[in-house]
């Protein structure tokens, strides 16, 4: 009887199925079992949010020094960076970059706000306008709060240009490198919107720098003009002669310097120069531009051998030559020659001709143009 009751027991308690206490543990198993599900699904949706945030601020971080850097392919071309710096207008563009659109003196390592434009005018990324911003989406909006902070424009671009200047003796800024900074703010305020609390701002800042870039279309005319009867004297037969230079005849920009009587430095920039050396009667002419930092110097440019024109008129040369000037850099340049005039004009007061220029009328040379220099600033370094 007792076997039976037991095995009757067991059938029973198998019949009705789960106890209470075993439901009550499957319940408690399955309640962790979608915690863990829900935390894991709310984990994830954080994941993809910062992940698609920063890909938004990779993206227009990738934008920004694009644009900022970007130069033209032609004159014509209009590039984000010219079209922001030539809209002077208070509100949407930048005033401060006067310096830079009229070529006068720059303000040296000074911080300014840099509103930026697109290629079409249309907004970069406005800075000057302090509550500007952009919301998750990257959409931009205008209620970035720097101290209280705002959810819905947690984001800010702080754009700034910054003039700096080449070498470390000077003064002024004239068409100088720019130096971009781009610092990202958060202030998302009390609301933790990325699910996470240690995201950091600083490594999406960047610099970069750029030169002006500018077609500047500049004009510097040096020269030699003779102020007295005499004349240049020396000869430019199988011999490199150094040609003098004694004028500045055009330079608004205040770009060039005449140091003694055949040497001339240009301040920072990119030049397209014609270099025009008399050569009235002398055949095998050649001009060349000589480079001189402190005690060494070297060949800039080279121009191929011309025979001038055998008629009575001074002739002329061209040497075109594009090049970078340094500030502690100096220029001269020289002549070449292989054969001499075997006449001249009459009258003649001394051997000025075998230079490659006619004697004046009556044996006066005063007045007389000689070597040319006409350069063309395209743009500062």
């Amino acid at each position: 009887m007792l076997g039976a009751n037991k095995n009757d027991r067991h059938f029973l308690s198998s019949e009705r199925g789960f106890s209470l206490m075993e439901l009550m543990a499957t319940v408690a198993v399955l309640s962790v079992v979608a915690l863990g599900s829900s935390l894991l699904f709310s984990d994830l949706a954080k994941v993809q949010k910062r992940s698609s945030i920063a890909n938004t601020i990779s993206t227009m971080r990738a934008e920004l020094i694009s644009a900022i850097t970007q130069t033209r392919v032609n004159a014509a071309a209009a590039t984000p960076w010219n079209v922001s710096r030539d809209d002077a207008s208070v509100a949407t563009g930048n005033p401060l970059m006067a310096c830079l659109r009229n070529n006068t003196t720059c303000n040296k390592d000074v911080t300014h706000l840099l509103n930026l434009k697109n290629f079409d005018g249309t907004e970069a990324f406005y800075s000057r306008t302090l509550t500007r911003g952009f919301d998750l989406d990257g959409r931009l909006c205008n209620t970035f709060d720097d101290v209280a902070g705002n959810p819905a424009c947690p984001f800010r671009w702080v754009l700034v240009w910054i003039p700096r200047c080449v070498g470390t003796d000077k003064t002024d800024c004239d068409n100088p490198t720019i130096e971009v900074n781009g610092t990202l703010r958060y202030q998302p305020g009390n609301e933790d919107i990325l699910g996470i609390t240690a995201f950091n701002p600083n490594v999406y800042d960047f610099s970069v720098r750029r030169g002006e870039k500018r077609n500047l279309n500049e004009a510097v005319v040096l020269s030699y003009i003779e102020n007295d009867a005499t004349g240049e004297a020396g000869t430019c037969f199988n011999n490199w002669y150094p040609r003098e230079i004694n004028t500045i005849s055009r330079d608004p920009g205040s770009n060039a310097t005449l140091i003694g009587t055949n040497r001339f430095s240009l301040r920072a920039g990119a030049y397209e120069c014609r270099i025009q050396v008399p050569a009235f009667k002398n055949g095998g002419n050649r001009v060349r531009l000589v480079r001189f930092i402190g005690m060494f110097s070297a060949v800039q440019a080279t121009s191929n051998a011309v025979t001038a024109a055998m008629t009575g008129e001074s002739a002329t040369i061209v040497l075109p030559v594009t090049f970078s000037s340094l500030d502690a850099a100096q220029y001269r340049v020289e002549h070449h020659c292989t054969s001499q005039p075997s006449d001249q004009l009459p009258n003649p007061t001394g051997n000025q001709f075998i230079l490659g220029v006619p004697v004046g009328d009556g044996g006066n040379y005063a007045g007389t143009s000689y070597t040319t220099i006409n350069c063309v600033k395209t743009s500062g370094l």
